[in-house]
């Protein structure tokens, strides 16, 4: 546990300062006051849940120095209405934002992650699940086929659906992403 964590009820601001390169896995999960967060562009990384459940946090907007996030950063935020993700390089993870809510605009700068994000989230849940497990976790297909109680030949039949789907969906984009 953080050194902060029987006093995360009470914080309101945190401010990530110059050096720090990661934020952890719950780093500031359960800061229910926190409204004010600012990170600093020396970060690269923001790990599983690590603003979990900080229901009054509203707006975020990462530096452009953050290539990856991870599943359920800041799964149920509740009032998290605004992300900016500047011009993020790496993936941000599907899940990154699952239970929030009241999220009414994700700006992801670079136009091809956008297209994807918005293509996965039409995809029917196996497919979506099967394409994420695959591409993004880097499971094996045996692997993934285990974690979907599948067997391998129906996790590659997902597999093959779903990007068909996504060509369809992506229309000529998908020629050039997929």
């Amino acid at each position: 546990k953080e050194p902060w964590y029987s006093i995360r009820t009470q914080i309101r601001t945190v401010v990530i300062g110059e050096g720090v390169t990661g934020i952890g896995s719950y780093a500031f999960s359960g800061c229910s006051k926190l409204t004010s967060v600012t990170i600093s562009d020396t970060v690269t990384k923001i790990s599983w849940y690590a603003f979990y459940d900080s229901n009054a946090l509203e707006t975020i907007v990462l530096p452009d120095s953050v290539t990856s996030m991870e599943p359920y950063v800041f799964y149920s935020c509740d009032s998290l209405r605004y992300v900016d993700t500047g011009k993020v390089e790496g993936w941000i993870e599907f899940y990154a934002f699952a239970e929030c809510s009241a999220l009414e605009e994700l700006v992801i700068t670079d136009e091809r992650h956008r297209l994807v994000h918005n293509a996965l989230g039409q995809l029917p849940e196996a497919m979506r699940e099967a394409v994420h497990l695959i591409y993004f976790e880097d499971f094996s297909y045996e692997d993934a086929a285990r974690v979907m109680k599948k067997n391998r030949k129906q996790v590659d039949n997902l597999l093959y659906r779903a990007k068909k789907e996504l060509r369809i969906i992506l229309g000529k984009d998908g020629e050039r992403i997929l």
